[in-house]
């Protein structure tokens, strides 16, 4: 988050923008570490609900504020993580069926290879 905003680390403004934008989070454990930079004394535009509004102009977010995330970054993406763990692990075990059938099928190959070689 040192780097948001600098012009030397445009990825990093980018990356931070992408991840709150997409995790609906803002700030890394809480919104208020952004009033801490030097550079953005704000929350970014990306921290918006609806970064079009005009209530997102005015940056300085309050707790009630309803125009802003306030979940950090680390507790949306365990979250993100915890719900789509059934996905993960589905996609994992199928992967891990593919390779044992694969292995099955390359075993009867090898018998198959190996009978043919012993009738001629």
């Amino acid at each position: 988050m040192s780097n948001y905003g600098s012009k030397d680390n445009d990825g990093v403004t980018l990356a931070w923008d992408k991840l709150q934008q997409t995790l609906g989070c803002c700030g890394a454990t809480t919104y208020e570490e952004w009033y801490s930079k030097p550079r953005t004394p704000l929350v970014p535009t990306s921290c918006c609900i609806d970064p079009k509004s005009t209530q997102c102009e005015h940056r300085r977010q309050t707790p009630i504020d309803n125009n802003f995330y306030t979940t950090g970054c680390v507790t949306a993406l365990r979250n993100w993580v915890k719900e789509e763990a059934a996905l993960v692990l589905g996609v994992c075990i199928g992967i891990g069926v593919i390779q044992i059938v694969g292995i099955i099928l390359a075993c009867c190959l090898g018998k198959a290879i190996r009978k043919q070689y012993k009738v001629l």
